[in-house]
């Protein structure tokens, strides 16, 4: 079997494409260059694909474009409303991205408690990631409310820090 390119082409090209996404070498600073190079991605409205691994945080972390050197994954929200309300007092001042899972039917109730709590963050709700059904939304929290259909399936959401609101919005398909 013939190869169309020569490792050496690949490697070229891969440090041509390195370069351009950020000017300094993903060596020297390899979270911030990869974190660099999803945003100048989606912001050049290029999907930023996860290779399939053992953890939907990671996955959905790094597709979302999300500040990504520092996280703190927080499992499921509280069933109840009051439990929640709580959850949601206790991580409003969290500094770092936060990440959970929540299920269909409680998450419509989730985002406006984080809107009340937390105001209108940007936040990533992430669906089947690295499947052929793959569904992502960047949004802040009062669009997605807005935009949602019923929703399906359980879902990872990202939610940027505080101080870090500047992310443009990005859709892909609709849930």
């Amino acid at each position: 079997m013939h190869s169309l390119y020569s490792m050496k082409d690949v490697r070229a090209r891969s440090d041509w494409l390195r370069q351009r996404l950020h000017p300094t070498s993903a060596r020297q600073k390899p979270q911030h260059a990869r974190q660099s190079s999803v945003r100048q991605s989606l912001d050049a409205k290029i999907p930023v694909v996860a290779l399939p691994g053992p953890s939907a945080v990671t996955a959905a972390l790094i597709s979302s474009g999300a500040p990504a050197s520092s996280f703190t994954f927080v499992g499921f929200p509280p069933r109840k409303l009051a439990d929640r309300k709580r959850w949601c007092e206790v991580l409003v001042d969290e500094p770092r991205t936060l990440i959970f899972f929540e299920s269909p039917h409680r998450l419509i109730t989730t985002l406006k408690l984080m809107r009340v709590y937390w105001g209108d963050r940007t936040v990533a709700l992430c669906r089947e990631m690295t499947k052929m059904h793959e569904e992502l939304v960047v949004q802040p929290i009062s669009r997605l409310i807005g935009m949602l259909g019923p929703p399906r399936g359980e879902y990872t959401c990202i939610v940027w820090p505080a101080s870090e609101q500047r992310q443009p919005a990005r859709r892909m398909p609709t849930f």
